[in-house]
């Protein structure tokens, strides 16, 4: 069971990759803000005691507003949240499946989500 949720992790890492950078090309600010954002949690992940990292709390709280997942992070000593690599992979895989619905507002300075809701056939 290890080894298939490895591959799983590795798939979803491939496929996240590959559906945020097309030929080395960001398609909005919206886009490039949500990939810095995602970096941040994975180097966070992949070196947790590094000290030049910033508060996760910030980045969870972004993730967290702009998907609707809440986090599975644990509060450590000092009461800061520590994003887990499954936190890292739902975002990650909600950015892949909604991003052609994120547009920036320039004017505001947010990141807007457009959703569309289908009426129930009376």
């Amino acid at each position: 069971m290890g080894g298939l949720a490895i591959f799983i992790g590795y798939l979803i890492s491939i496929i996240v990759q590959f559906s945020i950078e097309m030929n080395g090309q960001v398609k909005s600010v919206a886009d490039s803000i949500v990939i810095k954002n995602l970096d941040i949690i994975e180097k966070y992940i992949s070196n947790p005691n590094s000290n030049s990292l910033p508060d996760m709390n910030i980045y969870i709280s972004f993730f967290t507003n702009l998907t609707g997942i809440s986090t599975e992070s644990s509060l450590d000593y000092m009461r800061q949240h520590n994003p887990a690599k499954k936190d890292f992979e739902s975002w990650s895989v909600w950015f892949v499946y909604n991003k052609k619905d994120l547009s920036w507002d320039n004017d505001a300075k947010v990141i807007l989500l457009n959703i569309r809701i289908s009426l129930p056939n009376y």
